[in-house]
């Protein structure tokens, strides 16, 4: 029994120090958390916005944003095709955006290039 209890403790103590290697290299992170395969930093924000192709989608939430991408919340991202328009001033100016992920309720997008101005009112 004593022997087991042994093997145990040091069966525990490996884990404890591969945890350690993997927290100093860093991989611990970028297995744990999905914010560390962003390219840009994303500010968190609160702000309507509203979504258009041929025309006006939707409305929705931006819920964090960067210079490359964002992060929507709407209330289904069905009707969302995969290649739309996001604007954060009723529809004046447009920011092409591609979906890069989706689920239900959310939608992460990478900026496809400069904002523009809508010409089709």
């Amino acid at each position: 029994m004593f022997w087991f209890a042994a093997i145990n403790v040091s069966y525990v103590g490996a884990l404890i120090f591969i945890q350690f290697v993997w927290c100093k290299a860093g991989l611990m992170n970028r297995l744990y958390n999905h914010a560390e395969r962003r390219r840009d930093a994303r500010t968190r924000v609160f702000k309507a916005a509203q979504l258009f192709a041929e025309a006006r989608i939707g409305c929705c939430v931006v819920r964090n944003i960067s210079s490359l991408g964002a992060g929507l919340t709407m209330e289904s991202t069905v009707r969302v095709p995969d290649l739309f328009d996001l604007s954060f001033d009723g529809g004046r100016t447009l920011r092409p955006c591609r979906v890069l992920w989706r689920t239900a309720t959310e939608i992460g997008l990478e900026f496809q290039g400069k904002s523009y101005p809508n010409r089709i009112k």
